[in-house]
């Protein structure tokens, strides 16, 4: 994505001149403010006294293969509806309310095109989730892969940093042991009349083969935990050893989230459906078996989920589209400088989007 600061450059030109100029007279923007085009998909709720701003609306880009997602900047949040191939934006709203949502795309999205699309893919979001069902109710829903397996990979660390702040509070307790038997001590050798040194009431710290303490074990273990056992390095597999040593538990949590990832593979797209479904409930009962509250919530929220987890595997379709559409956005607004007019960024951001470019 071309700035006007490189068109400036080539032309020899000032940059805010350019900018000006491009802005007040060869793009457009101030016509389409005057006749105001850039407010007229606005929409307004029943009983509401404001409007929500709608800057798109493009049907277009309307296909089959939809995705829907949030996007944050300017201290705003927008939900944006794309097309699931072509990555192209549909409507974006300033908006992630259901009720809101739904009263929009109904508005501006024909019924006869929203009863036609057959996929959807979302995040985990229950707002995303009514919108789903209440404006394409033909649609497939399928829970994003990326936001799943980030569910199972959280959960491992939640237990990871959990282990830590564990270990920390176990060494504080005994150092406040040794700090009172010092108290103890001094006072009885007061009494008679000899000394003592505080440096033999230091808590000594357990030094492991690979030179990291238990703490620095468990901080450096990380990266190593969302890679399978064959991809770690020589300090990686050092660490591991002695983390999975040190905590026995952590490593058979560790081994069922991998065995999740690997169920989740794209090469088990197509596969049947009811031996998937199966696979996943045994996963979902051996993760109950941890007593571990992290483990158990992620057992509980991919139960919640399954259904929509287990139509990935009949097409393969992820909210990959949906992510290309908010990097684009953020190239959009880095090349801009940061977004200074609201209006003049949503005039840019709908010619892109009609634009082959984006």
């Amino acid at each position: 994505m071309i700035s006007l600061s490189d068109i400036a450059y080539v032309l020899g030109m000032s940059n805010k001149k350019l900018s000006r100029w491009y802005k007040h007279v060869l793009s457009g923007y101030e016509i389409a403010k005057e006749k105001k085009e850039i407010y007229k998909y606005d929409h307004k709720p029943k009983g509401a006294t404001k409007k929500i701003r709608v800057p798109i609306v493009n049907l277009n880009h309307m296909g089959r293969e939809l995705a829907i997602d949030d996007k944050h900047f300017r201290g705003r949040y927008y939900t944006i509806i794309s097309n699931n191939k072509t990555g192209k934006i549909i409507l974006m709203a300033r908006s992630i309310k259901a009720s809101e949502i739904c009263s929009i795309v109904n508005e501006h999205i024909p019924i006869e095109l929203r009863m036609d699309a057959r996929v959807i893919t979302k995040d985990g979001a229950q707002a995303y989730d009514w919108v789903a069902r209440q404006s394409f109710p033909n649609a497939t829903k399928i829970l994003d892969k990326f936001h799943v397996l980030k569910w199972a990979f959280d959960a491992l660390q939640y237990v990871r940093i959990q282990l830590r702040t564990e270990h920390i509070i176990e060494q504080h307790k005994a150092q406040e042991k040794l700090n009172i038997q010092f108290e103890i001590d001094r006072k009885i050798a007061k009494k008679n009349n000899t000394k003592i040194s505080k440096r033999d009431y230091k808590l000594k710290t357990v030094i492991h083969a690979n030179g990291d303490t238990t703490k620095q074990v468990l901080t450096r273990s990380r990266l190593l935990l969302f890679k399978y056992e064959d991809q770690w390095n020589n300090y990686q597999e050092q660490r591991a050893q002695l983390l999975f040593d040190l905590y026995p538990d952590f490593l058979q949590m560790y081994i069922a989230i991998l065995e999740f990832r690997t169920w989740y593979s794209s090469d088990q797209i197509g596969k049947d459906l009811n031996i998937k479904r199966l696979q996943l409930q045994d996963w979902i009962q051996k993760l109950k078996l941890f007593k571990n509250d992290h483990i158990n919530a992620l057992a509980a929220t991919m139960k919640r989920h399954s259904g929509q987890i287990i139509n990935y595997f009949i097409e393969g379709f992820t909210n990959a589209p949906a992510e290309t559409v908010n990097r684009n956005l953020k190239r959009l607004i880095g090349v801009s400088y940061g977004i200074r007019d609201l209006d003049y960024f949503y005039f840019r951001l709908n010619n892109i989007n009609s634009s082959t470019s984006f």
